[in-house]
């Protein structure tokens, strides 16, 4: 039984590369472009960094439901 699994395994596997090959894939990964480390991508880090560590510090949940009931209220 395991050995007829693993047939059908590899069956499926011979399967999926051929169809891979008839796509044109060839094992190489082509990006439209290089990525590059921007100011706006430290901005866009540091912030969620920030913000995180005030989750961390201060129980936001809590402090929003203070400024809620007292609009509300």
């Amino acid at each position: 039984m395991l050995g007829q699994l693993l047939l059908r395994t590899m069956d499926r596997a011979q399967r999926i590369h051929q169809a891979m090959l008839c796509r044109g894939f060839d094992g190489e990964v082509r990006l439209a472009r290089h990525f590059r480390l921007t100011l706006a991508d430290v901005v866009f880090t540091a912030g969620w960094f920030a913000f995180f560590g005030l989750t961390r510090a201060f129980n936001l949940p809590e402090l929003l439901g203070r400024v809620v009931t007292r609009i509300v209220a």
